[in-house]
């Protein structure tokens, strides 16, 4: 006759596995990582190439005068629809956050160096930038239209080929002055990603989130990019899974 409680005890073990199995599964779902939802290269008229994975982002050439230049892109990871990017050389903002001043004047520049060679393909991104038409400005680039007080994957690319000057990047969104990191521009590229800032900054009660790129002389901004900071939740529940489901195999193997 089969022991009610050995019975009773696989029972209590299957509804175990197959909990942990479902946690897993919920938590393989939330990923580690998620994909940026807006990549943005910053280049002129003249020369709209942009890098692969990135989007458009054209300005008038050197030297002309582009007040506070704004540009919209649709994205289904926020809850108003779109992010809109805005450049600006003050950090002037009116009643809504927004950066707004008309001496808010950039430029756009575009240089014949880098190109792309080996692993490194970001040659069109790091070419053409936008900069503060005042060597004495810092420069601010802006999203607008994220969802509200929530954490985002902010990567600032930041370099001028032409120079070895170093760029300090600043978060200042609703008045705050956070470090982010500083690069310095290379006098040889070797690798995509290596000539930027990545910080996960909140955006503010009205969804914005400004970073200002300071330097010596016309701070440079080459690219954004900006991509959601992963839930807690799943990776918790993977964390927790984990062990009960391992612990089952092991079980299995012995018998």
């Amino acid at each position: 006759m089969q022991d009610p409680l050995d019975s009773t005890g696989r029972a209590v073990r299957g509804i175990r596995s197959r909990v942990a199995w479902g946690a897993l599964a919920l938590g393989l779902a939330s990923p580690a990582a998620a994909a940026p939802f807006l990549s943005v290269d910053f280049n002129t008229n003249a020369s709209p190439n942009e890098s692969p994975d990135f989007t458009a982002f054209a300005g008038g050439g050197n030297a002309a005068n582009n007040v506070l230049p704004t540009k919209s892109y649709s994205t289904a990871a926020v809850a108003s629809g779109s992010v809109t990017i805005r450049v600006a050389s003050t950090p002037d903002v009116d009643a809504n956050g927004d950066l707004n001043s008309s001496a808010n004047i950039v430029a756009f520049n575009t240089r014949a160096t880098p190109v792309d060679s080996g692993g490194f393909t970001y040659a069109d991104l790091y070419r053409d930038f936008v900069y503060s038409n005042n060597s004495a400005l810092s420069t601010y680039v802006q999203y607008d239209g994220l969802d509200a007080l929530t954490s985002y994957a902010v990567t600032i690319y930041a370099v001028d080929p032409n120079s070895t000057k170093t760029t300090t990047l600043t978060d200042v969104t609703a008045g705050r002055t956070t470090a982010l990191g500083s690069i310095v521009s290379p006098s040889t590229y070797t690798g995509n990603e290596t000539y930027s800032v990545t910080a996960t900054i909140e955006s503010d009660s009205t969804g914005h989130i400004t970073v200002r790129a300071s330097s010596t002389t016309f701070a440079t901004i080459n690219g954004v990019r900006i991509e959601a900071v992963p839930e807690p939740t799943g990776l918790l529940l993977a964390a927790l899974a984990a062990p009960l489901v391992m612990g089952r195999r092991r079980r299995a193997a012995v018998r």
